[in-house]
């Protein structure tokens, strides 16, 4: 490469152009070699995270493509080693493997179908928590209208106790007024007559 550019350096105008291909092709794989390190070093620093952010029960995908679940997680002299259970409900399995196996959480849902056999999309994350949030506030309009109807059947049960308790107050106080009225009458005793018999 260098005698390239020696010669082209000596041929004269010819040698400038491939001098300055030369150079534009050097500063690209520079700048491509730069742009594939940061590249790989952040993807190495994110599988460290996630590797560091293994748990029990976490789902996870490994590097030859099998689905497992974590099951336990201990240091050993040769790094981390997990066992994972894998299979279904009826067949399990398990397996311990080297955590560097493993290639990323598993994040795969199951594809729905309608009753025409179409797809239905599994709703994003911010579908999920609109939804929530609306069941909640529909659930919360109906807490609100129950206590607004316990409330006024309250009241008006309270109005109906207290038109209750106006009636028996005034059906006392006309019965008093009778009594009243017709106390003096009762206490007035007929006189008997004294009968002209006597002598």
């Amino acid at each position: 490469m260098f005698s390239l550019i020696a010669n082209g350096a000596e041929s004269g105008g010819g040698g400038n152009a491939t001098l300055w291909i030369l150079l534009v092709l050097l500063v690209v794989l520079i700048v491509a070699y730069i742009f594939s390190y940061i590249k790989r070093k952040k993807y190495n620093q994110e599988t460290t995270n996630m590797l560091n952010s293994l748990k029990p029960g976490d789902k996870v995908k490994t590097y030859s493509g099998f689905y497992g679940t974590v099951v336990s997680i201990r240091e050993t002299t040769d790094g981390k080693v997990v066992t994972l259970e894998t299979g279904d409900d009826e067949h399990k399995s398990y397996t311990t493997i080297d955590s560097n196996a493993i290639y990323c959480i598993d994040k795969k849902e199951d594809i729905v179908y309608d009753m025409d056999g179409n797809v239905v999309m599994p709703a994003s994350e911010e579908e999920k928590q609109a939804a929530a949030e609306s069941a909640n506030s529909v659930e919360i309009d109906k807490a609100t209208e129950e206590i607004a109807e316990v409330v006024n059947s309250t009241a008006e049960e309270s109005k109906d106790d207290e038109t209750i308790e106006q009636d028996t107050t005034a059906s006392e106080n006309t019965d008093a007024n009778v009594v009243v009225e017709d106390a003096p009458e009762e206490t007035k005793k007929p006189r008997k007559k004294r009968s002209s018999s006597k002598k």
